[in-house]
């Protein structure tokens, strides 16, 4: 059977579903049944519970190899415009749905300016955003006052909100009250113990895998729009990060007006340090290995944008 004869026994079989919340497991069974006729496609059947309805709306999804996902909808003709029939629809009120939680578009509007992070596309930082957020929904140990007193100062630090009055006048902009700014502290809180929790657990892990991004090396370099001239000294050497060198000097002891950004690099590394396991390395391998296994977790999301 080719696919527009899938797709016309889809369409065939939501007509015939009843859309009485008490069918919707009839309904299921029907779709059941209806994907072992059709292999190949992984038909899932989506029920969708409108607020305070007795209806329930149904959508099939199909997989198109190699494509992506087809939906398939029937929307009964019973006199409601489009606009207002679709405003109680599931994911009317959300933005995407990550790992099965979902985001509404409210809650998306004040995780959008918490974005920060300098080269991730808000797309996946919202994504990222949700994952933590439902990892640390698992955390039922209450929080500390230390907890939340910080969390809530690096909110304000990051906001330039530095007193009381800027941060109320903030709030006031932003149309919420100091209970729902608690509440939202309290999950900033939990992501934070969340990500420390993480950061603990692998920077152990991280730091003896990729020893060489934590040494410390004494080099000497120049950044110059246009080559240095050969032979012209050099600053004295300074002793930095490893992962602080230009990019060229990383992998090499010496490189001779090698491109960089937007100019040449000129330098030599006379020395360079292994690793120490000391608190700050620690930290930064960390943060490294976080960010790595963050990386990791969102590529392997099951994310659906509801309205991108």
């Amino acid at each position: 059977m080719n696919l527009g004869e899938v797709l016309g026994d889809a369409v065939e079989l939501l007509g015939t579903l009843t859309r009485r919340r008490q069918a919707a497991g009839a309904a299921r069974e029907a779709a059941v049944a209806w994907a072992e006729r059709h292999p190949g496609y992984g038909a899932e059947l989506v029920v969708a519970e409108r607020p305070g309805s007795p209806l329930v709306d149904y959508d099939l999804l199909l997989d198109w190899p190699g494509r992506g996902t087809i939906a398939v909808s029937v929307q009964p003709d019973d006199g409601l415009p489009w606009l207002e029939d679709h405003s109680t629809h599931w994911a009317a009120g959300q933005l995407v749905t990550v790992d099965g939680a979902d985001l509404s578009l409210p809650d998306a509007l004040l995780m959008l300016r918490s974005l920060t992070r300098p080269g991730l596309d808000p797309h996946a930082e919202i994504v990222e955003l949700c994952l933590t957020r439902n990892d640390a929904s698992s955390d039922t140990e209450p929080l500390s006052e230390e907890e939340l007193q910080a969390t809530a100062d690096a909110f304000r630090r990051a906001r330039g909100l530095h007193d009381r009055e800027a941060t109320l006048h903030w709030l006031a902009a932003m149309g919420m009250d100091q209970a729902a700014f608690a509440d939202h502290l309290e999950v900033l809180a939990r992501q934070r113990r969340l990500r420390r929790r993480k950061e603990s657990e692998l920077a152990a892990g991280y730091l003896a895998a990729h020893p060489e991004e934590f040494g410390t090396v004494r080099a000497s370099w120049v950044w110059s729009p246009s080559p240095w001239p050969q032979g012209a000294p050099l600053p004295e050497p300074v002793e930095v990060p490893a992962g602080a060198l230009p990019q060229p000097l990383r992998s090499a002891d010496r490189v001779e007006a090698a491109r960089h950004e937007d100019g040449f690099v000129t330098g030599v590394v006379h020395e360079r340090l292994p690793a120490r396991a000391d608190e700050h390395t620690l930290a930064a391998a960390g943060r490294a290995a976080y960010a790595g296994w963050l990386a990791g977790r969102r590529a392997a999301a099951d994310v659906r944008w509801h309205w991108l």
